[in-house]
């Protein structure tokens, strides 16, 4: 007689995944009534998602046994490596780098993702290119954006591998100024000083700003007042000596 290990010996076992195509191959005996498979991921083209794996074993004139198994296919683990800062004067473009890396089975670079990038409470936003190596970059123009602190979301995807986001915080700086003026004023008592001033921005070049509010103060007296432009950079007021 023989017993039902000795069946399950010599039976025949497979595998199969139902998806867009059967996928299915032989199972080998390891002994014991033991049978193992090996399912390469990559070579069958699975996506990460969950299937259901069929298992069917057989031999001529013996019941033929069938089980199914779910069988999740996780997403390649990545990392992304991005700075926690960067900063810039306001009206330049600000050099955004990122790098995104698989980190399973083994550590290599994603040359073909999709990166993309955007300023949380503007509606700046855009995309990122690949450089070599999985690196990729990006210049924002900073021009719209008010001098102050944001948060710059980069997010990086690529199928059948983990998304990866990042915050890295923005900080755009005013715009770089210099006022021009004399050293001193004078004027006659009961006359009228002629107070000027040349106020011009530095960056990317000097220009004049002409829509600025320039005021003056004189301190201790409670006199104060603002300046007009009149031209160019240059802003001037009348103060009377009498008031």
């Amino acid at each position: 007689s023989r017993g039902l290990g000795d069946v399950y010996k010599r039976q025949s076992l497979h595998w199969s995944i139902s998806s867009n195509t059967t996928l299915s191959d032989v199972m080998t005996h390891t002994g014991d009534g033991n049978y193992s498979g090996q399912i390469d991921t990559t070579t069958f083209n699975l996506d990460a998602g969950s299937y259901t794996l069929t298992i069917t074993a057989s031999k001529w004139n013996y019941e033929t046994q069938t089980t199914s198994i779910t069988l999740t296919v996780y997403s390649a683990t990545t990392v992304l490596d991005t700075p926690t800062s960067l900063s810039g004067v306001r009206g330049e473009n600000i050099t955004v780098w990122a790098v995104y890396n698989r980190t399973y089975p083994s550590d290599a670079s994603i040359e073909d993702a999709t990166l993309t990038w955007v300023i949380q409470g503007t509606p700046l936003h855009g995309a990122m290119s690949h450089t070599t190596e999985g690196n990729y970059t990006t210049q924002i123009n900073t021009t719209s954006l008010d001098a102050g602190s944001y948060t710059l979301t980069i997010t990086a995807s690529r199928q059948n591998h983990q998304t990866q986001t990042a915050s890295v915080t923005l900080t755009v700086s005013g715009t770089p100024t210099i006022l021009d003026t004399p050293t001193a004023f004078a004027g006659v008592w009961s006359g009228n000083v002629t107070v000027w001033a040349v106020f011009n921005r530095t960056f990317p070049g000097v220009e004049p700003l002409t829509d600025a509010t320039l005021t003056w103060v004189i301190q201790g007296t409670g006199l104060s007042g603002g300046l007009t432009h009149i031209g160019g950079g240059n802003y001037t007021a009348q103060i009377t000596t009498t008031s």
